[in-house]
């Protein structure tokens, strides 16, 4: 089987002639599990133009990234690359892209585009982030320039400017998308250098949003039960939203999708995602229970270090091997105590962040970010 249907490759029927499910209105229903409920208008209108091979083919696709789960689900990748069609390395390319863009055009069986895209431009595609840096300064112009030396200095040759803007563009709008308040709201966890009297670590359970690295809320429990402990940081969160302190920020409309990295009762998240349907939320969300999974979501954010804690997200399952010794900094607190020394972190943190967002005077939180969070608070559910 071809790892792609081409550009050129026109299918066995023409677009919008039906569905690979049926009915006219298939992309409001076959990919509200993997692009959430609606689909974005976007994506309805590419799966509109989709012939009903390419419709078939990105479904297989859709379904066999849903039981990857990005590394994590029950299919080993040699399976994975063959339920979607696709060689290994094939596949691995289009799971990084699903990852990075839920959307159709990640699966490689988009409909026939009136431009074919120029490999120099999958290659510029492919620098164009480590080119104009994380914080990108300067004007597009300038960016573009950068850009095409770069390309020109790895063998790349020399590129016309219009393709060179274009690239930085679309990066730039990427990025603004992924970047986007309440985009992509992440739940983690992992052991920090605060400890019990018996000297063992709390573990910070932590609400983080990708974009902007503001801790929503966070909590101190056990990794043994993580169920009370993202009840106890959704709380925070709540707390934290009534209090006005994400007020006249600039909130998306609608969470795009959430992630939550599972403690060591993972059973207990293994219909999360029902259960946040069930609540009325769109997002997709999954629970990560890969070995490694602590620390992947606030490592990002925060670091090593949160104020002034720091976090050992190699030592959150008790007796890890890896763990590091007790460090002389670790503070010795009782509950109540580290929960106040917590707070004063967190409120630091997000100070600074706060500081770098723009002001949105209008913007309101997303109703589906409070609904999540007022699923999770209630614990049980």
């Amino acid at each position: 089987m071809n790892d792609d249907l081409r550009d050129d490759d026109d299918g066995s029927a023409g677009p919008g002639t039906g569905s690979a499910e049926s009915g006219d209105d298939a992309g409001h229903t076959v990919l509200i599990p993997f692009l959430g409920d609606p689909p974005p208008p976007a994506e309805v209108a590419m799966w509109a133009a989709m012939s009903m091979e390419r419709r078939a083919k990105a479904m297989q696709r859709l379904k066999t990234l849903a039981r990857w789960q990005d590394g994590e689900g029950d299919i080993p990748p040699a399976q994975a690359a063959a339920d979607a069609g696709v060689s290994l390395n094939r596949f691995f390319e289009m799971a990084k892209a699903w990852r990075e863009a839920r959307s159709l055009s990640s699966l490689g069986t988009f409909a026939k585009s009136s431009r074919r895209t120029d490999p120099r431009e999958v290659a510029l595609q492919r620098i164009v982030a480590r080119v104009i840096g994380k914080w990108p300064t300067g004007s597009v112009r300038q960016m573009a320039m950068d850009l095409g030396q770069a390309f020109e200095e790895a063998g790349g040759g020399k590129v016309g400017t219009s393709m060179l803007r274009r690239v930085v563009e679309d990066e730039l709008r990427r990025r603004e998308v992924e970047g986007q308040l309440g985009n992509e709201i992440q739940f983690d966890c992992g052991a920090c250098s605060l400890l019990r009297p018996d000297d063992s670590p709390y573990t910070l359970f932590a609400v983080l949003d990708r974009g902007s690295q503001l801790l929503l809320g966070a909590a101190l429990g056990d990794v043994s039960d993580s169920r009370a402990g993202y009840a106890a940081a959704a709380g925070d969160a709540l707390r934290r939203i009534d209090a006005g302190l994400f007020d006249g920020l600039p909130w998306v409309e609608a969470v795009a999708r959430m992630a939550l990295v599972a403690g060591l009762d993972a059973d207990h998240w293994v219909a999360l995602q029902a259960r946040m349907a069930s609540a009325g939320v769109k997002a997709p969300v999954q629970p990560s229970t890969s070995p490694k999974r602590f620390g992947r979501y606030l490592k990002p954010a925060v670091g090593d270090r949160l104020g002034r804690l720091d976090m050992w997200y190699g030592r959150t399952v008790p007796d890890d091997a890896r763990a590091p010794k007790v460090a002389d900094r670790s503070l010795r607190l009782d509950p109540a105590d580290a929960d106040a020394f917590l707070a004063v972190q967190l409120d630091e943190h997000d100070a600074d962040r706060r500081a770098l967002l723009p002001p949105a005077p209008d913007a309101t939180l997303p109703d589906d970010l409070l609904v999540a969070l007022r699923t999770l608070a209630g614990g049980s559910n």
